[in-house]
């Protein structure tokens, strides 16, 4: 019996050790687990592997984005969503043809109207046109677990 439970032991220390060495290495950006989280209205906060997020577009069922440029910081209120856009490591002509240069966003998902390269003044004064007087705080997209602040 004290064998048993000895080897017990070890497999659950081994087993805990492993879910330690890849939640530090998550953490450390060494591995990209993929993830999404869910914004109204069918749109979705996406990392399509290694660090870069981008919100996919419904009308594409996941495979297209709202943005080609990077969602560096988002937030969230009801049918709206807002945030930074920048450049990232992919510095693409289509992209900043598509979406304009890197500034703060507001995407209405309940209409899919979209306001890009903005600056924080003009970026604030849209948010106020629609009810968000403060600024709002942003998260960083980047983070595994986005949806907990969001």
């Amino acid at each position: 019996m004290k064998r048993i439970l000895k080897i017990f032991a070890i497999t659950v220390g081994v087993m805990i050790g492993l879910v330690v060495l890849l939640l530090v290495l998550a953490f450390c950006g060494i591995i990209h687990p993929e993830y999404r989280y869910d914004l109204p209205n069918g749109y979705a906060l996406q990392s399509l592997g290694g660090t870069a997020v981008y919100i996919s577009d419904h009308r594409y069922d996941g495979r297209g984005s709202a943005f080609d440029l990077e969602v560096a910081k988002v937030g969230v209120r009801k049918h709206l969503v807002f945030g930074y856009l920048g450049l990232g490591k992919v510095r693409s002509t289509r992209a900043i043809e598509r979406d304009g240069m890197e500034g703060y966003f507001l995407l209405d998902t309940s209409t899919g109207q979209k306001q890009t390269g903005m600056s924080k003044e003009a970026w604030l004064a849209a948010l106020k046109k629609h009810g968000i007087d403060k600024e709002p705080r942003l998260h960083g997209a980047s983070s595994r677990f986005v949806g907990l602040w969001l």
